[in-house]
């Protein structure tokens, strides 16, 4: 996915640097063994399995059976402990029972809301603000990147459409690769890089080659930013990145669009 910026290089998937490592080819194999021996056994009591997953209970109750199983199956399959359906059910009540608890408790809501809300960028800055959104029933998925300066004015905002699915962490990778591009086709000389995606903030503030999954794309955003002066890569909240999923998830009507300068296209898209 990296464009011809970047020197090919052997990736290793299964760790989270990229680099093979004994450590991960034994983890590798005892996941491939357990597989198969799961499948090949199957399980005794699958019928009271099926009776409690096919429970016509309310969606909160649900929820609490389903987390059940799910927490019975983490434990059988990297425990190898032994467990019964009458087990799964008495951990739900229980469960449900510590959360109704809980949320008895009132909680006051947050008051500083400058905290989650979008702030103007230093004197001379341009904040880029980026998302992406995975339309599945269209088989496509939407960009879209929004430019600001110190008087909340836009310079720029920019969407698009690919034609084809991605997986999230692909997603964010190829919108962040489309901000940075954005940012160096004006030579803003200080820019600030907001998301609310951690992972893809954390590789961009490395500031060096990247060998996990994500990595060829964000070499490439990295490397768009040779000629600045200065730049900064933030973790915000999502409530702070409203204006650029806004427009990722228009990006389908947008068709592909691009304006600088323009408040108004922007506000009309609310």
């Amino acid at each position: 996915m990296g464009s011809g910026m970047n020197c090919d290089t052997l990736i290793w998937h299964f760790s989270n640097n990229g680099m093979f490592s004994v450590r991960s080819t034994y983890y590798l194999a005892i996941d491939r063994k357990k597989r198969i021996t799961d499948q090949s056994l199957g399980s005794m009591s699958q019928s009271d399995f099926m009776f409690l997953w096919n429970q016509h209970l309310p969606p909160k109750n649900k929820a609490f059976c389903l987390a059940s199983l799910w927490f019975s199956r983490n434990r059988k399959y990297f425990a190898r402990q032994p467990f019964d359906p009458l087990e799964i059910l008495e951990f739900a009540i229980s469960y449900f029972e510590s959360f109704k608890n809980v949320v008895s408790v009132v909680v006051m809501p947050r008051l500083i809301e400058s905290a989650i809300s979008w702030c103007c960028p230093p004197p001379f800055f341009v904040k880029v603000n980026f998302d992406a959104a995975i339309f599945v029933n269209f088989g496509s998925v939407g960009l879209g990147v929004i430019t600001r300066d110190e008087a909340r004015n836009c310079r720029v905002w920019r969407s698009m459409a690919l034609p084809f699915l991605l997986a999230s962490s692909a997603a964010e990778s190829f919108v962040a690769r489309l901000a940075c591009s954005l940012a160096r086709e004006f030579k803003w000389p200080f820019v600030i890089v907001e998301r609310d995606c951690w992972e893809v903030i954390n590789i961009l503030k490395q500031q060096s080659q990247s060998l996990s999954m994500l990595g060829p794309v964000l070499n490439d955003a990295w490397n768009l930013f040779d000629y600045i002066r200065e730049v900064s890569f933030i973790h915000i909240r999502r409530e702070a990145n409203q204006v650029a999923r806004t427009i990722a998830r228009r990006s389908l009507l947008i068709q592909n669009g691009s304006v600088k300068g323009s408040n108004v296209i922007v506000d009309a898209l609310f």
